[in-house]
Protein backbone atom coordinates (compact mmCIF):
# COMPACT_ATOMS: atom_id res chain seq x y z
CA UNK A 1 0.00 0.00 0.00
CA UNK A 2 1.36 3.19 -1.31
CA UNK A 3 0.38 6.44 0.89
CA UNK A 4 0.80 9.68 -0.31
CA UNK A 5 2.69 12.23 1.29
CA UNK A 6 0.58 15.07 0.95
CA UNK A 7 -2.15 12.65 2.91
CA UNK A 8 -0.34 11.78 6.17
CA UNK A 9 -0.21 14.47 8.72
CA UNK A 10 3.32 15.36 10.12
CA UNK A 11 4.14 14.36 13.78
CA UNK A 12 5.36 16.89 16.04
CA UNK A 13 6.52 15.92 19.43
CA UNK A 14 6.76 18.20 22.47
CA UNK A 15 9.66 17.16 25.01
CA UNK A 16 9.28 19.96 27.15
CA UNK A 17 7.83 21.15 29.91
CA UNK A 18 5.20 17.45 29.08
CA UNK A 19 5.55 14.65 26.59
CA UNK A 20 3.01 15.42 23.79
CA UNK A 21 2.61 14.25 20.12
CA UNK A 22 0.20 16.33 17.29
CA UNK A 23 -0.62 14.85 14.24
CA UNK A 24 -0.61 17.83 12.57
CA UNK A 25 -2.24 20.39 15.03
CA UNK A 26 -3.96 17.91 16.56
CA UNK A 27 -3.22 16.51 20.30
CA UNK A 28 -2.98 12.56 20.24
CA UNK A 29 -5.02 11.13 23.60
CA UNK A 30 -3.64 8.52 25.43
CA UNK A 31 -6.54 6.45 24.46
CA UNK A 32 -4.83 6.13 20.69
CA UNK A 33 -2.06 4.52 21.85
CA UNK A 34 -2.64 0.79 21.32
CA UNK A 35 0.15 0.04 23.84
CA UNK A 36 1.69 1.90 26.77
CA UNK A 37 5.58 0.64 25.63
CA UNK A 38 5.34 2.04 22.78
CA UNK A 39 4.97 5.67 24.04
CA UNK A 40 7.85 4.67 26.14
CA UNK A 41 9.74 3.41 23.61
CA UNK A 42 9.31 6.54 21.72
CA UNK A 43 9.98 8.44 24.65
CA UNK A 44 13.24 6.51 24.89
CA UNK A 45 14.67 7.43 21.81
CA UNK A 46 13.23 10.66 21.44
CA UNK A 47 15.09 11.87 25.05
CA UNK A 48 18.52 10.72 23.59
CA UNK A 49 18.32 12.92 20.83
CA UNK A 50 20.53 11.70 17.24
CA UNK A 51 23.47 10.03 19.23
CA UNK A 52 23.91 6.79 18.53
CA UNK A 53 22.45 4.51 21.62
CA UNK A 54 22.85 0.32 21.59
CA UNK A 55 19.61 -1.21 21.78
CA UNK A 56 20.94 -4.09 24.19
CA UNK A 57 21.00 -0.80 26.42
CA UNK A 58 17.69 -0.02 25.47
CA UNK A 59 16.32 -3.10 26.09
CA UNK A 60 17.71 -3.15 29.59
CA UNK A 61 16.34 0.36 30.26
CA UNK A 62 12.48 -0.79 29.32
CA UNK A 63 12.58 -4.48 30.29
CA UNK A 64 15.54 -4.67 33.34
CA UNK A 65 13.35 -7.92 34.79
CA UNK A 66 13.45 -9.77 31.30
CA UNK A 67 15.58 -11.88 29.81
CA UNK A 68 17.50 -11.43 26.79
CA UNK A 69 15.29 -12.67 24.20
CA UNK A 70 12.32 -12.16 26.09
CA UNK A 71 13.84 -8.66 26.14
CA UNK A 72 14.65 -8.72 22.37
CA UNK A 73 10.72 -10.28 21.85
CA UNK A 74 8.42 -7.43 23.77
CA UNK A 75 11.49 -4.72 21.33
CA UNK A 76 10.22 -6.29 18.14
CA UNK A 77 6.59 -5.99 18.97
CA UNK A 78 6.87 -2.80 20.62
CA UNK A 79 8.65 -1.73 18.10
CA UNK A 80 6.36 -2.78 15.29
Amino acid sequence: MTIHRATVSRLRIQALGGFEIFRGNVKMDEDEWDRNQAKTLLKALVTRGPQEFPRDRLMEDLWPESAQDAAQQNFNVTLW
